[in-house]
């Protein structure tokens, strides 16, 4: 599974109010597949990057299941 910027810019149309994205650290973050821990202080988008990789696996898996039909 390969999560691109596109997916995370669709992510970002759904999840995030008008005019926000995600910055870097957390486009890398919905990017990589690989376990880790997040630290950081209340309110600073851990959920809603948690959220948008989510997002992100589904629609992924949502396409690929239409391509093997």
């Amino acid at each position: 599974m390969n999560i691109t910027d596109i997916d995370i810019n669709e992510a970002e149309k759904t999840l995030l109010p008008k005019d926000m994205h995600f910055d870097d650290e957390r486009r890398d973050f919905i990017k990589g597949l690989e376990s880790c821990d997040l630290l950081a202080v209340p309110g600073s988008g851990k959920t809603t990057a948690l959220q948008a990789k989510l997002f992100c696996m589904a629609q992924i898996g949502r396409a690929s299941c239409r391509e093997r039909v």
